[in-house]
């Protein structure tokens, strides 16, 4: 994280005085001359209009953006409401807040919101906002990198207003703050800047770096809630290629600083690598809503005993599932590391035992860390090949051939399905000759139906 010279600059930016040609070749026709509209809109209410923050910079850095900010100076409402007319879902409006999202085609939104100031009672909570000019709304963001705006106003389409030197700092891919207690206000601003310093390529200013790193080690992130945590790692772990992220999180002690048991393993990055191949392998298999941020998370919880699995938790805003997803590696890691000896020896039916109740993100990650070439390739077995088998035939068909309401039903066509997954049944009259010949054994009293 210590500042070096940045892999990203792009002479002449910190130079540019109008956005307009930009505007014109980054953005599609339809697209620009909405935000054109909205700029008159704003007039006509005595407001003015400005793109602002992360659009301008993408467009400086010749970067795909489909979230457009807009700041008004005025009635922000008022033009929200008559770009309603362009939305191709319902738009969503925070009134208390001034704020509106405008959904678009392709993907693009519009973001409206009054341009406003932030003063934050305690440190870490969310901010009180009033109504402000535009070099003011410019002075409560995070970054000077996202303190760029344009005006859309007719009269000076496309005009550059820089008061915090945003150019010269994307120019120089440079992440900066505007105030040295920028981080004690906002500590989210911290996983921010990591994920736009991996994103572009930046490096953390010195003073920036040195801000952080001391208010991590005041506590600045035991002030924010679990849900704002959380949000802010799941948008950075699903960043492109986040091995800069992983390291810097673990660099900076963010994690660390809220509890000792949250480290980096050890071996991370070929950690990480594997699993980037497994999930390459297994994309079209996993099931939906694979959550592969959890997955990368899941990297700083191997040293987390079973007796801090709730305290761990509690640093956390996880949905049932994903507290499923990490209860499991925290308890049950281990033990699924220590049955993959002798896997590349196993039976397929021993491959499904091991696997069928382990959570895929938890298994990736264990495989990952434990389970070398063999462990890989049954995983990959289970999930491509195993986990899809399924008998032709139910508990009713076994019913009725003799059998009463019983978990004895349940034992014959779980013997069976390992049957089938090792191939030694296939078709289903296979499966009701062989259903009937454990149906008679278990008539007669024989314990063992296999």
């Amino acid at each position: 994280m210590r500042k070096q010279q940045s892999r990203n600059t792009r002479a002449g930016i910190s130079n540019v005085k109008d956005l307009l040609p930009l505007m014109q070749s980054a953005l599609p026709e339809d697209l620009l001359a909405l935000l054109e509209l909205t700029g008159k809109i704003a007039s006509k209410h005595s407001a003015k209009a400005f793109i602002v923050g992360g659009v301008v910079r993408d467009i400086l850095l010749n970067r795909k953006s489909l979230d457009i900010d807009v700041a008004i100076m005025g009635d922000a409402m008022a033009v929200a409401e008559e770009l309603t007319a362009h939305a191709v879902k319902k738009p969503v409006f925070n009134r208390a807040f001034a704020t509106a999202t405008i959904p678009l085609h392709d993907g693009f939104h519009i973001d409206v919101a009054t341009a406003r100031t932030e003063t934050y009672e305690i440190p870490g909570a969310l901010p009180e906002v009033t109504p402000a000019t535009i070099q003011e709304d410019l002075g409560r963001r995070d970054f000077t990198i996202n303190c760029v705006c344009a005006s859309l106003a007719p009269e000076n389409l496309g005009e550059v207003f820089d008061p915090y030197k945003g150019l010269r700092d994307i120019e120089f891919g440079v992440i900066n703050v505007l105030h040295d207690k920028s981080f004690v206000d906002d500590p989210t601003r911290i996983i921010r800047g990591i994920k736009y310093a991996n994103r572009f390529k930046f490096v953390f200013d010195d003073a920036a770096l040195q801000t952080a790193e001391d208010a991590i080690c005041d506590g600045c992130f035991e002030t924010i809630s679990p849900h704002r945590l959380t949000d802010e790692l799941r948008i950075l772990l699903v960043e492109e290629m986040p091995w800069g992220a992983i390291w810097d999180l673990a660099q900076l002690s963010i994690l660390t600083s809220i509890s000792p048991y949250l480290s980096l393993a050890h071996n991370a990055l070929p950690i990480l690598q594997r699993i980037e191949r497994i999930e390459s392998s297994l994309r079209e298999t996993f099931p939906d809503g694979y959550r592969g941020w959890l997955v990368r998370l899941l990297l700083f919880m191997g040293n987390v005993p079973a007796s801090e699995l709730t305290s761990t938790l509690d640093i956390f805003d996880l949905d049932r599932n994903e507290l499923r997803i990490v209860e499991q590696f925290i308890t049950r890691g281990n033990d699924i590391a220590s049955g993959l000896d002798g896997l590349d020896r196993a039976k397929d039916s021993d491959i499904f035992e091991l696997f069928s109740d382990v959570l895929a993100e938890a298994g990736v990650v264990v495989i990952a860390m434990h389970g070398g070439k063999a462990g890989e390739r049954a995983f990959e077995r289970y999930w491509s090949v195993l986990s899809k088998v399924r008998l032709s035939i139910n508990g009713e068909n076994v019913k009725e051939m003799g059998l009463v309401e019983g978990p004895t039903i349940g034992k014959i066509l779980r013997v069976m399905l390992m049957a089938k997954i090792n191939g030694e049944i296939e078709g289903r009259d296979a499966e009701l000759s062989m259903a009937r010949e454990l149906v008679s054994k278990a008539k007669v009293g024989l314990g063992d139906l296999s």
